[in-house]
């Protein structure tokens, strides 16, 4: 009988954190732990916010940008993962 009651309060204990969970989370933290893996096509399933400005400035670049060359070691790896860097080679083409 102790042990029926003993689980009957857990229970309880646990749906009422639960209960509580849902009610306090932000929704964007629920959404979070639904997906778990963060992924570049993530703005399809989150909400977007755009930022306009009137006069917009354009970035300066740094003196080396765009003159590193990746070794063949790293390009293996980016390529063997189907990361997102690998998927456009001209990303890796310093010829031009």
């Amino acid at each position: 009988m102790k042990s029926s009651k003993l689980i009957i309060r857990i229970g309880s204990i646990f749906f009422l954190a639960f209960v509580l969970f849902l009610i306090f989370t932000p929704f964007y933290l629920k959404k979070s732990l639904i997906y778990w893996y963060p992924d570049l096509d993530d703005y399809k399933i989150f909400a977007n916010d755009e930022v306009l400005t009137d006069t917009p400035e354009p970035w300066q670049l740094a003196e080396n940008y765009n003159q590193q060359k990746l070794p063949p070691k790293a390009i293996a790896y980016l390529e063997a993962h189907k990361t997102t860097s690998s998927q456009d080679n001209s990303l890796f083409d310093n010829s031009k």
